[in-house]
Formats: structure tokens, C-alpha cells, sequence
């Protein structure tokens, strides 16, 4: 999924994956405009591979990121999650935390 954000938006987003038995991959690429935000939440579960990607490209000025995610793994789970936050606008700010 790829996501463009003009001026001025904003983005509130939830993204669920919950797989048991077969492998998955997700890519998820966010691009903020000037005096956009972002707030997204992750919740990953389960998976005999799964692999979530999440890509947030700050490049308006003053846009903003708050990411917090959750991955939870049982038995013979297999997660691979990753969040990458590059800012190239002028005034950015970025939060991001994951627990597992």
C-alpha cells in the first residue's frame, strides 16, 4: 500500500496482520506533504513467516510521525517487522516505539 499526504493532512491509521499458518509480506510506504501528520498504530500476531515493513517518508516541512507498534509471537512464530522514519523536510519531528 502506498499513501501520499497533501498540505495540511492528516493520517490515523491501524494496520492488523494476523496470520497462522501460511507466509506473509506487507509493505507500507506513507509519504507526508508540508504540515502533514501521521499517527499509526501496528498490530502483528502470529505467522510461520511474516515479514511487515512500514516506510515513512518526511519530507514536507513541520510533518510529523508517531508510530507505536505491537508484534506478538507464539509457538513457532516467525516475525520480521521493520519501521524506517527518513526525514527530509525542515522541521520534522518523529516518534516510533515497538514492543514484542
Amino acid at each position: 500500500m502506498e499513501i501520499y499526504l497533501g498540505r495540511g493532512s492528516r493520517l490515523n491509521a491501524l494496520f492488523v496482520s494476523t496470520h497462522e499458518q501460511v507466509p506473509t509480506y506487507s509493505l507500507i510506504k506513507v509519504i507526508a506533504g508540508d504540515e502533514s501528520t501521521i499517527t499509526a498504530r501496528t498490530l502483528i500476531m502470529g505467522g510461520s513467516m511474516n515479514h511487515h515493513r512500514e516506510d515513512y517518508l518526511l519530507q514536507g516541512r513541520k510533518s510529523g510521525l508517531n508510530h507505536l507498534g505491537l508484534e506478538i509471537g507464539y509457538g513457532a512464530s516467525r516475525i520480521d517487522y521493520q519501521v524506517n522514519a527518513v526525514h527530509t523536510g525542515e522541521y520534522g519531528t518523529s516518534y516510533s516505539k515497538v514492543l514484542a
